[in-house]
């Protein structure tokens, strides 16, 4: 970001594994769920200051999916996003992960986030 300003978010790669002895829910897909995940986390996530001034703080609307909500709105905002290609986070998947307990209001925010996005284009054209 130092060499290039026109960034304004960065991630990195991040490498899921599961804490020993945890009891994995009925819809957990070992394949899916412990590869190398290829999307921006929170905890990899560096942001300018600008950014949060242009595009506002994650939304308190969503309980999960906050940061893929605040994600499309950088990007519906133009906001440049660079990913590091290589593995610098591990990220722990245990039982207690909001994203687990939340898992049967995802595909309603998802949704919730495309109409959104949609809406703001519209209105941005």
């Amino acid at each position: 970001m130092l060499e290039n300003p026109n960034i304004g978010i960065t991630g990195t790669r991040a490498e899921n594994f599961l804490e020993p002895n945890t009891q994995v829910p009925p819809w957990f897909n070992y394949d899916q769920h412990l590869q190398e995940c290829n999307v921006i986390i929170p905890s990899t996530l560096v942001v300018r200051r600008s950014v949060f001034h242009q595009i506002g703080n994650f939304s308190q609307k969503y309980q999960s999916e906050e940061d893929t909500e605040w994600l499309r709105r950088a990007e519906d905002n133009n906001v440049n996003t660079f990913m590091i290609p290589e593995i610098l986070t591990l990220r722990r998947l245990h039982g207690t992960n909001l994203s687990w307990k939340m898992k049967p209001m995802h595909k309603f925010n998802m949704l919730r986030i495309i109409k959104e996005s949609i809406a703001r284009q519209r209105r941005a054209s």
